[in-house]
């Protein structure tokens, strides 16, 4: 079921008791920013990973050093709303199995990471009688332009797709999906699958998304600083800071915990930037005064890189959420947090 047909007032939730949240993937880039955004929204948050706690994270928080398969239903007593933001990605296939990320090691990694351990971890949140479960998934899940030859030239792609996943990460993140609409058949707990796009941050330095943020990084201080876009220097994307995803999150949570949702949606990522890698690059020399920026388009585009258009209006009117942080508002956010 896509976001349309949930019927919900988008008018600011107002709860009555302190829902509390397990958060896994909460030391990465979307996940800390939800725990986050949760936490000063006045939610319990648990959060988990197998990485050590963020800086953030006060002495009294709780964390769970776990890795996703060692998540039992214990674990989640008391908790109302499971968001599940752990994955294994390209950039974190490299880091544990080498550059040559695309071998069968790698393969089984992904599948056991990002299907099997999550399709425990929706078990376990039935059995511990969650209200609801939060699944990031990805905007990949749309694949290629090319692969929708029914759509007319630069439409947005609606949340019902069509799908067509072009990578490995997207077709185990789509099964994924595909996991929380069937549990979400047999109980009383309710699924919503919600689809970032290109989400970018101070806290990730590694990938596409990390080398993005490092440029921003770069220009702000005042380095000469050459973006290597695999998108190539016109290829559009829809950039949302992580602030604005974890608030994203925060509110497909909410909405759960009320049950004001169906039983299955998805919901594509609320962002209303569309901009070229070129416009992009513009943005940022303007708001961090650099004006040393250029753009370096290898020879070796990867096709898998290239980004769906997402209609995103029905994510904002779905989740009474705004975009606090477009791409100008973001470098400059970025630019106070390291003091300059």
């Amino acid at each position: 079921m896509d976001a349309t047909s949930a019927s919900t007032d988008p008018s600011p939730i107002r709860r009555s008791i302190i829902p509390t949240a397990f958060v896994t993937g909460a030391s990465g880039l979307i996940g800390r920013a939800t725990a986050n955004a949760m936490e000063a929204d006045g939610w319990t948050v648990v959060r988990s990973d197998r990485a050590a706690p963020p800086t953030e994270a006060g002495p009294s928080a709780k964390f769970l050093r776990r890795e996703l398969d060692e998540i039992v239903p214990a674990d989640l007593d008391g908790c109302d709303v499971l968001v599940h933001v752990a994955a294994m990605t390209l950039s974190a296939q490299q880091a544990r199995f080498g550059e040559s990320a695309v071998d069968q090691a790698s393969a089984e990694g992904m599948l056991a990471s990002n299907v099997t351990a999550t399709d425990q971890l929706f078990r376990a949140a039935l059995e511990a009688g969650a209200s609801g479960v939060v699944y990031t998934s990805t905007s990949g899940v749309y694949g290629l332009p090319e692969n929708h030859p029914d759509l007319p030239p630069g439409a947005a792609v609606g949340s019902r797709g069509p799908f067509a996943p072009a990578s490995l990460y997207a077709q185990t993140k789509f099964l994924g999906e595909g996991l929380a609409e069937y549990y979400a058949t047999i109980g009383s707990t309710r699924f919503v699958s919600i689809r970032p796009t290109f989400v970018y941050g101070l806290d990730r330095r590694t990938g596409v998304p990390g080398m993005f943020a490092q440029f921003i990084v770069d220009a702000i201080e005042g380095r000469p600083a050459v973006l290597r876009s695999p998108f190539g220097a016109l290829g559009r994307l829809q950039p949302m800071y992580a602030p604005d995803i974890g608030v994203a999150i925060r509110a497909c949570a909410d909405l759960l915990v009320i049950g004001a949702l169906p039983p299955y949606s998805a919901i594509n990522s609320p962002t209303r930037d569309l901009l070229t890698v070129a416009e992009m690059v513009e943005i940022i020399g303007r708001e961090s005064g650099n004006e040393s920026l250029s753009i370096e388009v290898p020879g070796d585009l990867i096709p898998e890189m290239r980004m769906p258009v997402m209609e995103t209006e029905d994510a904002f009117r779905l989740l009474g959420v705004d975009q606090r942080f477009p791409l100008a508002a973001a470098v400059r956010d970025m630019r106070e947090r390291l003091g300059r």
